[in-house]
């Protein structure tokens, strides 16, 4: 518990700090991108052995509501800590959509259908 009140600490205290330093769409743009570099590296580092071990989260924030994507990622992973990055990588994008009067498509993004385990990695199966 101590080590998550923590983590959850320095979390707000860097979200906080990043939020007064961006300013332009360059600099959101380029925090966003390395949020979700982080993010998929984190992801990465899970492997899994059958497809129950898998599961999604909605990404992101589109204009007109709703998640961009969904991630993909094996339980094996720390999911609270997941929960957090995407958590602060959607509340960003979200900033950034009202700040710079972004619009999109408005296209409703599905959940994956058929997530499952393919050479120890979680990933969306596609139907045939």
């Amino acid at each position: 518990m101590k080590r998550f009140l923590i983590y959850f600490l320095v979390v707000i205290s860097a979200l906080a700090c990043s939020k007064d330093e961006l300013e332009t769409k360059q600099e959101y743009e380029d925090e966003l991108r390395a949020r979700f570099q982080e993010i998929e590296n984190f992801i990465a580092q899970g492997n899994c052995k059958s497809s129950d071990e898998c599961d999604y989260l909605p990404l992101g924030d589109k204009p007109c509501g709703g998640p961009r994507s969904y991630v993909i990622f094996s339980n094996s992973i720390d999911r609270e800590k997941l929960e957090v990055m995407v958590e602060r990588y959607t509340r960003l994008e979200k900033e950034y959509n009202e700040k710079f009067g972004v619009y999109s498509d408005c296209s409703f993004v599905s959940p994956p259908q058929n997530v499952g385990c393919i050479n120890s990695k979680c990933a969306r199966i596609m139907n045939e």
